[in-house]
């Protein structure tokens, strides 16, 4: 079991794809109306930190395993993984903000995003998976 998953996490353009995939799920979960959300605020407090967390962490490594190899541009890679998901969230923070009724930017929410995603780098970069290829 272990052997198929380090197969899967091993394969470059499994990684691409699912990059792209998760990037299209978050676009959806932010600009998705959420009917219950002030009833959710109430039972568990900031509950959207923690989602933004966790999906821009998960966004930072699987970019970072699309992007890993075994040359020593990881150090530059890494930056770029955080500049996108540094901009891709103040814009989806825009895109709420801007053109949804009942959503709005939250700047605590793109700290959240970055937060995630520096935890995903840091831990991508100690964990030392084997590179994609």
């Amino acid at each position: 079991m272990i052997e198929v998953l380090y197969r899967f996490i091993a394969n470059k353009k499994i990684m691409i794809a699912a990059s792209w995939i998760w990037a299209a799920i978050v676009f959806v979960l932010h600009v998705v109306q959420i009917e219950s959300e002030g009833n959710r605020r109430k039972l568990i407090p900031h509950l959207d930190k923690v989602v933004h967390f966790t999906m821009f962490a998960v966004l930072a490594f699987l970019m970072y395993r699309a992007l890993s190899s075994k040359t020593l541009q990881q150090g530059r890679n890494m930056l770029l993984i955080f500049f996108v998901c540094m901009a891709y969230g103040a814009a989806m923070e825009y895109v709420q903000a801007a053109y949804f009724v009942g959503r709005d930017g939250d700047p605590l929410d793109w700290f959240a995003d970055l937060t995630g995603t520096v935890c995903a780098l840091v831990f991508a970069r100690w964990l030392k998976v084997i590179p994609a290829q």
